[in-house]
């Protein structure tokens, strides 16, 4: 029984992987219908048959008739305007591109391609393509059949693999394959296979990331790749990754995870959760929603200074005259308690209505705790709170005023704290 299982369910697997390959072919050239897919590869040279080719083959060949790529490029090309019924002219090329460069790849992988669809001869195109993938590994058109002969057959890892050469010597080719790998992210098996190009990173894996991030239409299955590779890869894009990820959770309420996807971060601290204390990263922004976002903007808004006599980052803000903003916010991740707020505000000159203020919140709204809005005076000053049970994630966020006279708003918060009580 158990093995049954185990086989059923990597027949779906493969099914979902060559399902979204047709998919995301058919819908990549609009000029090759492929209603019918017969072995499924049809889908594939369509999506990526613009990758390898030149610009203008036919020109080419005007020139220069036996040009080998100009041929099997032509060949190609002939081939995704009737995929499903190629016409003899396809296999003509790639004969007359092999006498010219007798291990064409090209001109393999199309004799292959031709043979299998038009009916003629299944086995004897798959030999043609599996020459053109030992020709050369960046022909496209013979690595995108190697990966949906091994998705049919299963082999999930073995497909990965070919999605990773595709990548590693076609990088233009993200476009169309990134949907297909984000489409897969949900199944844990896929992914494991996925885990293996993090370490080391294979050179497409922080751009595929950051596509992830942004259009995968679950966060969750990014959220367990990252879990499941350990950590973001070394990267100049790794912060803003986490930043945007963070961002993706908090928009679907989902505050557990942003709490794991912050600790991935290696200065990451868990005494952030609990103190809204300025810190060295909140200069950058570098622990996104964990740390302090300030919001800057023409008429409202606040950023960090570096001053004082042990270089502490500063909060300072302003807002024009009748503008009313929120500049600054933070989320806690307080447990149920009493607790004390207390701030050092510097430079607050009152006036015409201007004022700053501390607003606390629970976005779940699940909570007993009551929103609260307090002022936010000039010098030192405390606040009591409390935070319920229900509240197991709250939102700290400074609200300015520049009032209705001309003055507006313009001062610094050096100091923010909370202490139990």
């Amino acid at each position: 029984m158990a093995g049954r299982a185990t086989t059923s369910r990597a027949v779906g697997i493969g099914a979902r992987i060559v399902s979204t390959l047709r998919d995301i072919g058919v819908v990549r050239l609009a000029s090759a219908t492929a209603a019918s897919l017969g072995l499924g590869f049809v889908g594939l040279v369509v999506a990526l048959s613009g990758i390898a080719r030149n610009s203008n083959p036919s020109l080419v060949l005007k020139v220069w008739p036996s040009n080998g790529i100009a041929l099997s490029t032509e060949a190609q090309l002939l081939f995704t305007q009737n995929a499903e019924a190629p016409s003899d002219a396809v296999k003509d090329l790639s004969l007359r591109a092999l006498r010219s460069q007798a291990l064409n790849p090209r001109a393999l992988s199309m004799l292959g391609y031709y043979f299998s669809s038009s009916g003629q001869d299944q086995r004897r195109g798959e030999k043609f393509v599996d020459l053109a993938a030992e020709a050369s590994r960046r022909e496209a058109s013979a690595q995108l059949w190697l990966v949906q002969r091994a998705a049919t057959q299963n082999r999930i890892s073995t497909a990965v693999d070919h999605l990773d050469i595709l990548l590693r010597t076609k990088p233009n080719t993200g476009g169309t394959l990134f949907p297909i790998i984000v489409k897969s992210l949900p199944d844990a098996q896929f992914r494991r296979s996925l885990s293996r190009k993090f370490s080391p990173p294979s050179p497409w894996i922080s751009e595929f990331l950051s596509y992830a991030i942004s259009n995968s239409p679950q966060t969750l299955p990014v959220v367990d790749l990252v879990k499941d590779v350990g950590g973001f890869p070394p990267s100049p894009r790794a912060e803003g990754q986490a930043s945007a990820l963070m961002n993706r959770l908090s928009d679907e309420g989902r505050y557990t995870q942003i709490k794991q996807v912050y600790l991935f971060l290696p200065h990451a601290s868990r005494m952030r959760f609990f103190s809204p204390e300025f810190e060295a990263a909140d200069v950058e922004s570098h622990d996104g929603l964990i740390g302090w976002q300030a919001f800057d903007n023409p008429d409202a808004g606040a950023n960090f200074i570096r001053s004082g006599t042990d270089d502490r980052p500063q909060l300072q803000f302003y807002a024009e005259p009748e503008t009313t903003r929120t500049v600054a916010s933070k989320l806690l991740y307080l447990p149920p308690g009493a607790y004390t707020l207390t701030t050092q505000l510097s430079s607050l000159q009152e006036a015409s209505g201007n004022f700053a203020s501390w607003q606390f919140q629970c976005p779940t709204q699940r909570a007993e705790t009551k929103p609260w809005s307090r002022p936010a005076p000039s010098g030192k000053s405390s606040i009591r709170f409390t935070v319920s049970s229900n509240c197991p994630v709250q939102v700290l966020s400074l609200l300015v005023s520049g009032g209705d006279g001309k003055e507006g708003v313009d001062a610094t918060i050096s100091r923010v704290s909370i202490t139990s009580n």
